[in-house]
């Protein structure tokens, strides 16, 4: 019945030594059973779940009790979450040291028993089946009850990681009864953190979805956004980040769509427009749209652009740039001051438009576009985006002088 599996066989031969069927004579040295007795009074179960199952149910209700909240807890599991999470759940009101005192037997216990193991900075569970069937035990009640006192814990922890463990149990959370005690904008607000948890670590999916518990606990359509507008606003700009990372480019879309139509400051509009030239970039769309929507952010930016562009525009900007260039040596060039935060975000968005002309071949475009940038960056200030405006202008200074106007 067992079918050879290790852990299977393993965990049946502790259950009938445990039940006196198997034992060792200290005398002739070597293991006695018999096997009638065993049949008779046993019955294999179909698996290790149901053999765990049956050796946690004998352990103490004190034993039981703790397990369960470590099963919430995760797999692995350091000592200070133990003791901060666990004691005030299982123990009461007892003092400080009686906490510590019956942490340490307990643990002890478990360790001896072989359902937990250390490791190098806490405890774990010797197989994860083990954690599975602790939580099997457990009724949909007692786990509202354990994900709420839990989750209630790691809130008052300091630090990210704890926000990320706070999240994710109150996240489970069904029932009204359960629920009334959490305030939902501050759900959200943890939610965030562990989406920003989540996204520093690579783990984009779990990020994404915190982010989207996170806007599902502020309501639906318009009424996200009475409620509190700044965290509606951070937690849909960074589930617009995260479906771009994803490749989901109609969810990042349509995301930021609504953020461009209700963004109340300049610095977030730009973010915005740069993001949805960003997702252009990673779609296929007809070259008239993608000018025209170009066109339309750079007007947004309050950058004017002829209707019709020609190479004598582009020349007339050159120009200017020059005119602008010639009264600074280089090293005047490079020790330009430091452009604001959001006049580098301009930068950005300007080049990123150039960007997307290029793609579809709009040379003149193009270059328009780029000298505007470094057009910006010499009335204004060096940014990180600088050194690509340079680049460019040297590459449209190179376009113009090989006497290519007529390829345009």
């Amino acid at each position: 019945k067992t079918h050879g599996n290790p852990f299977h066989v393993l965990n049946f031969m502790e259950m009938i030594a445990e039940d006196g069927l198997l034992t060792f004579d200290d005398e002739s040295f070597s293991w006695n059973c018999d096997v009638d007795a065993i049949q008779k009074n046993t019955m294999i179960p179909d698996s290790s779940a149901e053999i765990i199952s049956n050796k946690i149910k004998r352990l103490e209700t004190q034993l039981q009790n703790f397990l369960k909240i470590l099963s919430l807890i995760g797999y692995r599991f350091n000592y200070e979450i133990i003791r901060d999470i666990s004691t005030e759940t299982t123990n009461g009101n007892s003092s400080a040291e009686d906490d510590k005192l019956s942490l340490a037997l307990l643990l002890k216990t478990l360790v001896e028993s072989n359902i937990l193991e250390e490791t190098s900075d806490g405890y774990q569970f010797t197989h994860d089946k083990i954690q599975a069937a602790i939580q099997d035990l457990i009724d949909t009640d007692e786990k509202e009850q354990l994900h709420l006192k839990i989750g209630t814990k790691f809130l008052k922890r300091p630090g990210k990681m704890s926000k990320y463990f706070a999240a994710r149990h109150l996240n489970c959370l069904t029932s009204d009864t359960a629920k009334k005690f959490i305030d939902d904008i501050m759900l959200a607000r943890t939610n965030l953190q562990a989406a920003k948890y989540c996204e520093c670590r690579y783990a984009f999916i779990n990020a994404a979805d915190f982010t989207r518990t996170g806007l599902a606990l502020l309501g639906d359509g318009e009424e996200k956004w009475s409620i509190d507008y700044d965290l509606a606003f951070e937690l849909t700009e960074s589930l617009v980040k995260l479906e771009f990372i994803l490749g989901n480019m109609d969810s990042c879309k349509q995301a930021n769509q609504s953020l461009l139509l209700r963004t109340k400051s300049e610095r977030r509009r730009i973010n915005a427009l740069a993001m949805e030239l960003e997702i252009l970039t990673n779609t296929d769309l007809q070259i008239e749209y993608a000018v025209s929507m170009g066109r339309r952010v750079l007007g947004e930016l309050g950058i004017k652009v002829p209707r019709r562009l020609t190479v004598f525009h582009l020349i007339s900007k050159l120009n200017r740039v020059r005119k602008l260039i010639d009264g600074h040596t280089d090293e005047q060039v490079l020790n330009l001051g430091r452009i604001n935060a959001e006049l580098s975000d301009v930068t950005k968005v300007i080049l990123l438009v150039s960007a997307q002309f290029f793609r579809h071949k709009k040379l003149i475009w193009a270059f328009y576009a780029n000298v505007l940038a470094m057009e910006y960056t010499m009335m204004n200030g060096l940014s990180p985006d600088s050194v690509t405006s340079f680049c460019y202008l040297g590459v449209c200074e190179t376009a113009i002088f090989r006497n290519i106007e007529r390829g345009f």
